[in-house]
């Protein structure tokens, strides 16, 4: 069975040097990749532990011969938020 992961790397072959540019090893290009996506960030209590799950995610796959990747998204908490002077600032649209 051929992985959607090495398919795509046929189709871009640009992928490559840009992986490796983040620190994988040639080899690992090689691996099933696996993306780890996470809301984790320091901006809102719900989420700032998810970084523990993300390195059990990760210890996981290379573990089990895969290469994982990590993603995160998240938002500042609205209780943060409301101290803040950008809280106050309007933003323009349409321009």
């Amino acid at each position: 069975m051929e992985l959607n992961s090495q398919r795509v790397r046929a189709l871009a072959p640009e992928n490559d040097p840009l992986k490796i540019g983040m620190g994988w090893k040639v080899e690992d290009l090689d691996k099933p990749q696996i993306m780890v996506e996470s809301t984790f960030g320091d901006s809102h209590p719900g989420s700032a532990h998810l970084d523990q799950l993300v390195n059990e995610a990760m210890r996981g796959i290379a573990d089990a011969g895969g290469k994982g990747a990590r993603y995160f998204t998240t938002d500042i908490c609205d209780g943060i938020a409301q101290g803040m002077t950008a809280s106050t600032i309007p933003l323009r649209t349409g321009i």
